[in-house]
């Protein structure tokens, strides 16, 4: 049996690794001493760093090279626990077990995947690139992909069934009794879907491919990141929504400044609950990129675009941990003020690499 973190009697701090600082332990840049993870810290990554892997294998890079690393450094996986439907929960779990298995696990599992891309490809638009897709292409897309998701949940069920006659009837029963969410049904989706592509076509004028919608509303809100790049902490995400606030419209709406950053705002997949603390900071540092707060570059770009999402992922998750270890500045400075304006009990870490 796999223990479970909260089990186990040497219980540590818990330190998740940014991809750069498992890339820089890979290449030998540098190393921790001994005690760092023997005795102080328990080193976490997650599936994000398994799909980041994954990503450099793709290019060409070893898989094995990463997750060695992982190994030496006896770090434990952390999942967010998800429903039969897929949809998470609020917690993680936190195991120990040999990296390379996880790895092969997630890698030969990759149906949740699809419906994650397909959701990144709003993002990537809003960012300025995909010139080539549709707000409406987008869509048909997303919709795919939940389809496919959908029809996966629906072979496990049956592969069940010989074994288990009351699958169908009992997981459902068992994930209500553990307090998750209900699922959304298809046709709800395509309802947010539908309500999702008319806010993206007449507010942020997405299929006006003249001008990124980036561009359009850092200009529209006077924002720039040279100005915002100057806030100091504490309380940057307040001081950054006075900057947004001084725009009429903003202004005079009723959007307060937790709504927003979609702190006090619902879920948009699961509107009858409110965000997770880790979905708040995901968002959070959604808009605070977004603004221009210390901004990831290149975005049009496919594969910087990627990363870009990946590092909102990391900081994300980490929200399970007690700190985040990154030795990317701007990731490190965005992270710190979500977690402040979360009250998220993750503390963010800056390390510099030699010679940077």
């Amino acid at each position: 049996m796999i223990p479970y973190y909260r089990d186990s009697e040497d219980a540590r701090p818990l330190l998740y690794l940014d991809q750069n600082i498992i890339d820089s332990l890979r290449k030998g840049v540098y190393s921790f001493d001994d005690a760092t993870f023997s005795e102080r810290f328990r080193a976490i990554y997650s599936d994000e760093t398994l799909r980041e892997i994954s990503r450099a294998e793709d290019g060409g890079g070893n898989a094995t090279e990463y997750l060695n690393v992982l190994k030496e450094l006896e770090a434990f996986h952390l999942r967010l626990n998800l429903n039969a439907q897929f949809t998470p929960t609020g917690d993680a779990i936190i195991q120990s077990q040999s990296p390379a298995e996880v790895y092969q696990n997630f890698i030969q599992n990759r149906d949740l995947d699809y419906l994650v891309e397909a959701n990144l490809l709003v993002t990537h638009k809003v960012m300025g690139g995909l010139p080539d897709l549709t707000v409406d292409d987008i869509i048909k897309r997303m919709l795919e992909a939940f389809e496919r998701n959908a029809k996966s949940l629906e072979d496990n069920i049956r592969n069940l069934e010989p074994f288990f006659p009351n699958a169908r009837e009992e997981l459902p029963r068992l994930f209500e009794s553990l307090g998750t969410m209900k699922a959304v049904s298809l046709k709800d989706y395509k309802i947010i879907l539908k309500q999702l592509a008319d806010n993206l076509k007449t507010t942020l004028k997405l299929n006006d491919t003249s001008q990124s919608a980036l561009s359009r509303y850092r200009e529209e809100l006077r924002l720039s990141p040279k100005d915002l790049n100057n806030i100091e902490p504490p309380k940057v995400v307040e001081q950054v929504w006075q900057v947004i606030s001084r725009d009429e419209n903003i202004n005079q709406s009723d959007v307060t400044m937790y709504q927003f950053f979609g702190v006090d705002a619902p879920n948009p997949i699961n509107p009858e609950r409110r965000n997770f603390v880790s979905e708040q900071v995901s968002s959070v540092y959604f808009h605070l990129n977004l603004a221009g707060y210390y901004p990831d570059k290149g975005l049009k770009e496919r594969k910087r675009f990627a990363s870009s999402f990946s590092d909102m992922q990391h900081v994300s998750l980490a929200t399970h941990c007690d700190y985040l270890l990154s030795s990317d500045e701007r990731l490190i400075k965005k992270a710190a003020a979500a977690y402040e304006f979360t009250g998220a009990r993750t503390q963010a870490l800056l390390l510099k690499l030699p010679n940077a």
